[in-house]
């Protein structure tokens, strides 16, 4: 199994950090080359592989037609090296560098309604301008929860942090796991991530026009 780093693409500004120390954080966002289940690992398994390889190439196109994502974290290497996979996968892939930018973006406090929201919501727990990732993702759910919708209806909510103090169940960190909300740390195995992303849309299928 081979693993590869996804590394920032350079950029000459001359505001922007050193491109070795802008590779390096970068480095903490790898992409890990799994092998799928093969037809007769399914058919082992029990479940049809034609039922299942035909919902997952019907899913693809949605998300490839359809599909949005929203990446909310402060480092702006880590958010071009993830964009960089999964930009293949959704339609639109929308970055920001903290919650309070995300949630503007999203909501509408005037009219209290949503402008637009992604399908999958992946969040870094530490951020700055004074709203961390369990605050942002309680203010979402109390919205949504409040304007009624219901819960097949709400985005994949997905966390993620890099640092190494954090457990699952310390701090601020034990909202996500209370609330069941998928934590993953740095490095990322971002493509252990884009499937369950999938498996989670799967199982909302009000979510996206399935």
């Amino acid at each position: 199994m081979t693993d590869t780093s996804l590394q920032p693409e350079s950029d000459e500004r001359e505001d922007e950090e050193p491109l070795e120390s802008a590779q390096q954080r970068a480095s903490m966002v790898q992409l890990r080359s799994e092998r799928s289940p093969s037809l007769g690992d399914r058919k082992s398994s029990g479940v049809n592989p034609v039922v299942h390889e035909t919902e997952d190439a019907v899913l693809d196109v949605l998300l490839q037609t359809q599909g949005t994502c929203a990446i909310i974290e402060d480092d702006p290497a880590i958010t071009r090296a993830i964009n960089r996979f999964l930009n293949k996968s959704f339609s639109i892939v929308s970055f920001y560098a903290d919650a309070v930018k995300f949630l503007a973006a999203v909501y509408d406090a005037e009219r209290d309604d949503f402008s637009v929201l992604p399908h999958v919501i992946l969040c870094d727990t530490n951020l700055p301008n004074g709203l961390s990732g369990d605050q942002m993702y309680a203010k979402l759910t109390e919205i949504l929860t409040r304007k009624g919708v219901t819960k097949d209806q709400w985005p994949v909510m997905m966390a993620m942090s890099g640092r190494p103090n954090d457990t699952d169940n310390q701090g601020s960190i034990g909202y996500y796991s209370d609330n069941g909300i998928p934590f993953y740390r740095k490095p990322l195995n971002v493509s252990g991530i884009l499937a369950d992303m999938k498996e989670a849309i799967k199982a909302k299928p009000l979510l996206i026009g399935n």
